[in-house]
């Protein structure tokens, strides 16, 4: 299992070291597991010199705010000739994996470092549960947020590791698209550059400060939402802890020791 994740590893930052005399270096922030990391990458030149990529690194980012976006990114699949099944492309499980160490990634990352991940969990496809794996590049340019997929939603097997390369250099991930969402979008064709010289699905750009305020007006609304509510009374919750008990959902102990609690309330 050593050999088949080390060589995964090396896949999934990309068969760049060869020819081109360009080595990879990487640093890793977090890694759990067999298949699951962030790891800052930096490209080096055959005298050892990083690659001058400019990057706004380092990114001072909060856990609500990553986990904000990674909530914000939303894909589909190509069936029958049409893009469909909407649906999140990052589950609870993998938000709770990825926040902490991304914020630090970004943290610690510098101009020349691109933040590399990768982050497995179970998820039900036609009713099974089947292992699935999301890899990819992360990084800030100018006042955008870039994440460019190198895999997405694919079915993880021991004898078949996840597809390698510079996500960059990809356009299409499988039968699936990233869906760009308000203050989001795609990039387009453009002339001589090095990665956009064709539509990608794989890539999502987004504006992160007017991402970010509308994600904070948004909060905002729903905390003074909750606060306006009314609250139940003392009556009422004691009448849900009877038929909760009542219902067998929770235990006699379980029941006085809640009513104790209410009843201290008064």
């Amino acid at each position: 299992m050593r050999i088949a994740r080390f060589t995964v590893i090396l896949m999934l930052l990309g068969s760049i070291i060869g020819c081109s005399g360009i080595k990879v270096v990487t640093k890793t922030v977090s890694e759990s597991g067999s298949w699951d990391f962030v790891r800052l990458v930096q490209f080096n030149d055959k005298h050892g010199q990083p690659q001058k990529l400019g990057f706004a690194h380092p990114q001072t980012i909060t856990e609500e705010q990553m986990y904000d976006f990674l909530s914000s990114v939303r894909f589909t699949e190509n069936s029958f000739f049409k893009w469909r099944y909407e649906k999140d492309l990052f589950i609870k499980d993998e938000k709770n994996k990825l926040v902490r160490p991304l914020v630090k990634a970004f943290s610690q990352a510098n101009e020349n470092q691109i933040i590399s991940f990768a982050v497995t969990a179970k998820k039900k496809e036609w009713f099974l549960p089947q292992r699935r794996i999301n890899t990819g590049y992360m990084f800030f340019e100018g006042g955008e947020f870039h994440l460019v997929m190198g895999n997405m939603n694919l079915e993880l097997l021991e004898d078949q590791p996840p597809e390698g390369g510079d996500p960059r250099t990809k356009y299409m991930v499988g039968p699936y698209r990233l869906e760009p969402k308000e203050f989001q979008k795609a990039p387009g064709k453009v002339k001589k550059h090095p990665y956009w010289s064709e539509n990608h699905n794989n890539w999502l750009i987004t504006d992160w400060n007017a991402f970010q305020e509308a994600a904070a007006q948004k909060h905002k609304e729903e905390q003074a939402k909750k606060e306006l509510e009314p609250k139940r009374s003392v009556t009422e919750r004691l009448q849900e802890l009877r038929d909760m008990l009542k219902d067998g959902l929770i235990t006699k102990d379980e029941f006085e020791q809640k009513k104790k609690e209410l009843l201290n309330e008064l």
